[in-house]
């Protein structure tokens, strides 16, 4: 689908995405795929959309990371 060739494509191009070698040891990550079909002002279909997403529901501290850190505005500052 052209949709998850221009996800890939652009996870490469911003450097977030990158094939390694597995070790036989090393826990993964599972992903999966988020499909959208985007509409016109009438209704119509426009185009599909595709995101692939980290199943982080399924990290463990120590192993698939060790801090998280994702800035966000105070309720007062808004």
């Amino acid at each position: 689908m052209a949709a998850c060739e221009e996800e890939l494509m652009s996870l490469k191009h911003m450097g977030v995405w990158e094939e390694v070698e597995r070790d036989s040891n090393t826990q993964t990550l599972g992903t999966r795929w988020v499909f959208a079909l985007k509409l016109d002002s009438d209704g119509r279909p426009l185009r599909h959309k595709a995101w692939l997403v980290v199943q982080g529901h399924r990290q463990i501290r120590g192993i698939n990371f060790e801090e998280t850190f994702a800035r966000t505005p105070s309720f007062a500052t808004l």
